[in-house]
């Protein structure tokens, strides 16, 4: 909520009509995808998900929104010439829900030191989980998440999610290089 809340704020700075005052609401909906999802692929289902079932939840409740937003967090696996590496991402959907295809954005990526990839992805262990241990923390995820452990905080989860959904939203507040 707080990184969706932050890229409105960035987007209503710059001015545009509709775009200031905006009221968020947030529900708890089920990716559908893994604890820790370990593609992009599988991010962006999740991220996608959540969106839709958002849109479901309030239409549900008879509330109608401009837009609904879905982010998901996880690991990406890739596999290159000199061996695996795992990259930690989120991905943000944005839709007006209105039928057509909503839009994508991701944080940037951060390679994932390898005791952590091994016991996310070679265990599967959840990352939440992990992070906490090998932090000697806990509830990391709700608070600076991975990234803020791996960036000593230059880099939070809010940031990087922030980012995220700012890119998903492009095309609805520059409409005319997506129309």
């Amino acid at each position: 909520m707080e990184a969706v809340r932050a890229a409105a704020q960035t987007i209503s700075g710059l001015g545009l009509p509709g775009w200031a005052g905006i009221e968020l609401l947030a529900r708890d909906v089920d990716s559908g995808v893994a604890a820790t999802p370990t593609s992009d692929s599988e991010l962006m289902i999740g991220a996608r998900n959540r969106a839709h079932r958002l849109l479901t939840s309030l239409d549900r409740e008879g509330i109608r929104a401009e837009l609904y937003i879905g982010l998901e967090g996880g690991l990406h696996v890739h596999d290159l010439d000199s061996g695996r590496i795992v990259l930690l991402r989120g991905w943000a959907y944005a839709t007006d829900g209105k039928g057509g295809e909503g839009s994508f954005g991701s944080s940037p990526s951060i390679q994932v030191p390898s005791q952590i990839a091994d016991a996310v992805v070679n265990r599967g262990l959840d990352l939440g989980d992990v992070i906490d241990g090998f932090s000697g923390r806990s509830d990391v995820r709700s608070n600076e998440g991975t990234w803020g452990i791996l960036t000593r905080d230059l880099i939070t989860r809010r940031i990087s999610f922030e980012i995220a959904v700012v890119a998903a939203l492009a095309p609805f507040f520059n409409h005319g290089l997506y129309s």
